[in-house]
């Protein structure tokens, strides 16, 4: 992100700018940001059946396969 930021800031000194993994979110952007205690409230409310169904509507298109279960099981651990 720094990176990213830094290339938007100053784009005369930026010739090139190569990213390995992009996922990233500008926060400075969002309209309503939220306080680390909310967001940690949020998390603590966190269960498997929530990440089961954020990463099928988000990475898998609305289908589900057993296969995907460990990345479930990798959040709660």
């Amino acid at each position: 992100m720094i990176a990213i930021r830094y290339a938007l800031m100053y784009p005369k000194e930026t010739e090139h700018l190569v990213l390995g993994s992009i996922g990233l979110e500008d926060w400075s952007q969002r309209r309503s940001p939220i306080s680390v205690d909310d967001w940690y409230a949020r998390e603590l409310k966190t269960n498997a059946d929530a990440i089961r169904r954020y990463e099928q509507a988000t990475y898998y298109a609305g289908h589900w396969s057993d296969e995907y279960e460990i990345w479930v099981q990798m959040w709660l651990a």
